[in-house]
């Protein structure tokens, strides 16, 4: 009799034994995988942040752009702007000093475009004689501020605007190297400008700014002297105040 007793005992220790453990592998399972889990959706969703952010600074730092402000009336100035990069660009505002910021819904400059924003009316001196200066900034979706080439504009009452000039041409030469180009533009008011520059390396290009004084009609003619006689431009292009920095580009491949 005691021996039955003695044998019932210890199946039923046995049991609970088991079930224990199995309880405890239960509830161990119920709360490792969820957080296992957890913690690699974590590790997953921070890999792809870290990508992201890396793949944004990137594209900030290929960001390119001119900026021009010109005075488009006597109260108003228009903001040229010259995408230089392979990448959309997004304009989100333009300041006029500290005190002027106008939010652009829709700035968006295509790869290597160009686009006229304004124009933005902005406030003058009264009394005679007395001088404002006026910088004018941009800043794009990705971060970035860029200054105007041509800050500061000045307005003295009684005289108008002066300052930096944003009519201008940007000529752009591609072409072998060491081999001479002779750029030669003429325009309104007997404007002349004569220069001669070259190729840097082989496949390179050479960019060459040209301030102008006047809007209008402009003839550029550029050649290339070296190893013989080559035209490459011949053409008249047109400065205005809604494109007051034309670019030229002249090939030579």
């Amino acid at each position: 009799m005691s021996m039955r007793r003695m044998s019932f005992h210890r199946s039923n220790s046995g049991m609970a034994t088991v079930l224990g453990t199995l309880i405890f592998v239960g509830i161990l399972f119920t709360c490792a995988i969820p957080f296992y889990l957890r913690i690699n959706q974590a590790n997953t969703y921070y890999t792809q942040v870290v990508d992201e952010m890396r793949r944004f600074d990137e594209k900030r730092g290929m960001e390119d752009i001119d900026v021009y402000a010109f005075n488009y009336t006597v109260d108003q100035l228009k903001v040229y702007i010259k995408n230089r990069c392979s990448l959309e660009v997004r304009i989100v505002s333009i300041w006029i000093n500290t005190n002027y910021s106008s939010i652009l819904e829709n700035g968006t400059i295509l790869a290597m475009g160009d686009y006229t924003f304004g124009p933005f009316n902005v406030t003058l001196p009264s009394e005679s004689g007395e001088t404002w200066d006026y910088v004018i900034k941009v800043m794009t979706s990705r971060g970035n501020v860029f200054s105007s080439l041509t800050n500061p504009l000045l307005y003295t009452e009684g005289e108008g605007w002066s300052g930096s000039t944003a009519l201008s041409f940007n000529i752009v030469i591609y072409g072998p190297w060491f081999y001479r180009y002779v750029i030669i533009i003429t325009g309104p008011n007997s404007f002349y400008y004569e220069n001669q520059v070259r190729i840097p390396l082989f496949g390179e290009s050479t960019m060459v700014k040209v301030d102008v004084t006047d809007l209008g009609i402009h003839h550029i003619n550029i050649t290339r002297e070296w190893q013989g006689y080559k035209l490459l431009i011949n053409r008249d292009y047109d400065i205005t105040v809604d494109n007051p920095s034309v670019w030229v580009y002249a090939s030579d491949t």
